[in-house]
């Protein structure tokens, strides 16, 4: 339940940014090289944006189309590239 209190960084880019690192970061060995994973870097990588953090979110889409490219996901690319095009980034 929502108390109605506020802290800087408990919502937002920077919470969405915390919260995302946090799960990919305890994703089993397995896991990680599922499309499923993927979808969540593609969500960090776009999470960077607020920050301006384009090298970051670039080097997470190089792990999203890797991803992709894996496992044959064309649902995946198709958001690598999305993302791409929304961050004006190369990946």
């Amino acid at each position: 339940m929502h108390d109605g209190t506020w802290a800087p960084g408990t919502t937002g880019p920077n919470r969405a940014l915390r919260l995302l690192t946090a799960g990919i970061a305890g994703a089993s060995e397995d896991a990680r090289g599922s499309d499923w994973h993927g979808r969540h870097l593609v969500h960090l990588a776009v999470a960077h944006q607020p920050a301006g953090d384009t090298s970051t979110a670039r080097s997470v889409l190089d792990e999203a189309r890797a991803i992709a490219d894996a496992t044959a996901s064309l649902p995946l690319a198709g958001q690598v590239t999305e993302a791409v095009r929304r961050l004006s980034v190369t990946a």
